[in-house]
Order: C-alpha cells, then sequence, then structure tokens
C-alpha cells in the first residue's frame, strides 16, 4: 500500500513538472533535445553539416560524402563542445559554424583517406594532410586512384592497405624512394595492393 501510495505522488509530481515545463515553454525544448540526442543528422556532405544549426552537444552525425554525396568519404561524427585543447583540423576535428561545437570523426578498423577528404587525383599533393593521417598510428585504407607526395612522410600506421585491383599508387616527387618514408618499423608494418 505505501509503496503505490509513494508511486501516485511520483506521478502527481512529475504531472505537475510537466505541465509547468509546458506552461513555461519549456517542454518543446526538451523534447526537441531528447529527439536530438537519439537521431543520427544526415548531410550530403562535410560541409552541410558544418552549417547545421540542428546539432547538439551528444548528437550524432553522418555525411554522405566528404565533398559530395557518393565520394567515397561517407562518415560518422559525434558532436561535442570543443575544449581548449582541441585543435580543428577539418579532418579529424571539424569546427561546426557559429558555434562552440565540433564533430569528432568516428573511426572503425581501418581509415579511409576519403573519409578526410584526400583524394587520388595525380594532380594534388597530399603530403600535408598524408602526414596527418599516417601520424595517427590507424590502418589507412587509399582507394584506387593516384596519391602524389612531395616531400619525405613519417609512418606511424600498421597497414597501409590499396584497393583490390592494384590500381592504387603512391607517386612520389622530388624524393628519393630511399627518403620516401623518414621513420618507420619494419616488423609492424604491412602494405598491401599498393605501387610505389
Amino acid at each position: 500500500k505505501s509503496l503505490a501510495i509513494s508511486n501516485d505522488k511520483f506521478v502527481s509530481e512529475l504531472e505537475a513538472n510537466l505541465e509547468k515545463m509546458y506552461n513555461e515553454g519549456k517542454f518543446d525544448s526538451l523534447i526537441e533535445e531528447i529527439v536530438n540526442l537519439q537521431t543520427t543528422f544526415t548531410f550530403n556532405n562535410v560541409s552541410e553539416m558544418k552549417l547545421a544549426t540542428n546539432l547538439i552537444n551528444g548528437s550524432f552525425a553522418k555525411t554522405l560524402g566528404y565533398y559530395q554525396a557518393n565520394d567515397g568519404g561517407s562518415s560518422y561524427y559525434k558532436i561535442r563542445e570543443i575544449t581548449e585543447s582541441d585543435t580543428t583540423d577539418e579532418m579529424f576535428l571539424i569546427e561546426i559554424t557559429d558555434t562552440n561545437l565540433v564533430a569528432e570523426l568516428l573511426i572503425g578498423e581501418k581509415l579511409n583517406v576519403r573519409q578526410v577528404g584526400i583524394k587520388g587525383l595525380s594532380s594534388i599533393d597530399v603530403t600535408l594532410p598524408l602526414t596527418t593521417v599516417l601520424s595517427k598510428g590507424l590502418n589507412v585504407y587509399f582507394p584506387k586512384g593516384t596519391y602524389t607526395i612531395s616531400s619525405p612522410i613519417v609512418l606511424n600506421s600498421h597497414k597501409l592497405i590499396g584497393d583490390s585491383t592494384g590500381e592504387t599508387i603512391i607517386k612520389y616527387d622530388n624524393v628519393s624512394h630511399n627518403e620516401l618514408f623518414n621513420s618507420y618499423n619494419l616488423e609492424n608494418l604491412e602494405i598491401k595492393n599498393i605501387t610505389f
């Protein structure tokens, strides 16, 4: 009997609090926040996500591509508040425009370089973004294409995996073959389906 009374009291207090929130105009914002936390917002690309006004701390976002939908750079992000120690890089940590929020890239078993905007076009020098990616110690997948680098890179990754068709090329200009990688541990390095 006392349990039933306390349950009735709880329900009564809950109803009173919900009614008070509704009368103060706070109920709709509470429902919106709950929905936002339970929803993964989908955007065509990173630029569209950066301009979003409906993202909140703790929500999740998905892009269908990095530059445009279906470009191979589809990714998931956790939205969180930016901290003093954060450095946005437009790859792993992306600032949401006009907010104190960032989108942090969620990485699975391996990182597809297109998820961070690296294209396999021989005319584009990818030395700087590729250096950032390889410094993370991730398993890295390169879709077919030609990735041009113009200076030695430090390699901390465990696996570099190319497209299974064998059409992944890392082209190095102004770098000798011996200088290609400044630092790497051959014992932990696996390179598959990549032509240098």
